[in-house]
């Protein structure tokens, strides 16, 4: 299950390339910005460091689905329904992924917590 879990999570990785256009490293998500710029930096950090991007911090989350979330209201009211419908999608399928990701790394962590570590003999 992780090994397609995994698979998964590359493919959609691909996926993200054309979503987000270079930016500068990582900002400060929690200060009040333009949605579009908030969203674009975790999926740059998602696109350039799986390290960064699995400990983003619980406000840093917030902002990125609160950025997500304000966007999608955006769309709605400033587009036609089938442009909107598209970008819609591509957001709720990034929201999707990136939510698991971050649940499923507190699972993970808490697995790791309760694992007994073996010395293993020097051999001879």
């Amino acid at each position: 299950m992780k090994k397609l879990a995994t698979s998964f999570v590359l493919i959609l990785g691909l996926s993200f390339t054309s979503f987000a256009s270079e930016t500068t490293p990582k900002a400060n998500l929690t200060k009040s910005e333009n949605p579009w710029e908030v969203f674009k930096e975790v999926v740059y950090t998602y696109k350039t460091s799986n390290v960064d991007f699995m400990y983003t911090s619980k406000a840093e989350q917030e902002a990125f689905l609160n950025a997500a979330a304000e966007m999608k209201g955006r769309i709605l009211e400033h587009a036609d329904l089938s442009f909107a419908d598209e970008k819609i999608k591509r957001i709720d399928h990034a929201v999707t992924v990136f939510k698991y990701l971050w649940e499923i790394k507190e699972d993970i962590q808490l697995e790791n917590e309760e694992l007994e570590l073996i010395e293993i003999p020097a051999v001879n």
